[in-house]
This record gives structure tokens, sequence and C-alpha cells, in this order.
């Protein structure tokens, strides 16, 4: 009686391994093809070719995200801005909200900005002759203690 409730007991672990790999394969397939087709964009050929290139990427991304910015978001201290999505066939300009428009030739650059206030940062890309905006967002730089003098 033992030998066949292993018997059982494996077979249902194999048939419950199996499922799961499945859903996880069917959820990286659904995530693949909702980052290939954005519903914001329209269907034109040279549009879908081109969100195609501005989404490859070796590491997976977040589908609402083109652009991350990380750090303190204080006055006088390095503000990384990072494009998982980098292809190195798309121009990207990136501009810093304080008049600053920087080229990124690489998937990372760091910025400091040298007052406190709100920026509206926005990351623009160009590919065969047509810019999109990717990402929009304000920041806002606080005062450092230590550049101010606390």
């Amino acid at each position: 009686m033992s030998a066949i409730s292993n018997s059982i007991s494996k077979k249902s672990s194999g048939i419950e391994n199996s499922m799961l790999s499945i859903l996880f394969i069917a959820g990286l397939l659904g995530a693949f093809y909702f980052l290939r087709q954005p519903s914001e964009l329209s269907s034109s050929s040279s549009q879908s070719e081109y969100t195609a290139l501005a989404l490859t990427a070796e590491t997976p991304t977040p589908s609402d995200s083109y652009l991350f910015i990380d750090g303190a978001m204080e006055r006088g201290i390095p503000v990384r801005f990072t494009i998982p999505a980098y292809n190195e066939q798309v121009r990207y300009v990136l501009e810093l909200g304080n008049g600053v428009r920087r080229e990124m030739t690489e998937p990372q650059t760091d910025y400091v900005y040298r007052r406190s206030g709100t920026y509206k940062v926005k990351l623009m890309a160009e590919y065969q002759g047509s810019e999109k905006l990717l990402h929009a967002e304000t920041l806002y730089i606080g005062e450092n203690s230590e550049v101010a003098g606390y």
C-alpha cells in the first residue's frame, strides 16, 4: 500500500512541477507580447519596428518604465539615469529639466544638480527620423545637509 501511495505522490508532484513550469513560461510569453505590442502605439509597421528596437534588452524590464532614476535626490549628489532597454540603434536624448540636454551613448549616466528645486526630466528617442517621448518625470532635488553646512 505504501508503494502505491509513494508512486501516486511522485506522479502528483511531477504534475505540479510541470504545471508550474507551464505557467511560468506562459507568463514570460505574455510579458514579451505586452512589451512588443504596447496599446498606446499605432499599428503602423515602422512604429512597431521602432518599438521593438526601443524595447530590445538583454535583461527584463518593467513595461511601464523606459528610464530608472536613482540617487539621494539632493543638491551636489549624483543622480543616476538608467535606460534598462538600451539599444545602440536608437538615439536617446535626456533632458534634465534645467536646460541641459545630454545624448546617452551608454545605458547609464550620472548628473549632479547644483541647485535644489523641481526639474522636469524627459527621455526622448529617435529612430529612422522619428522622435518619441519615452518618459517624463518630475524630480524634486532637495538641499544636501553637508553642502548646506547643517
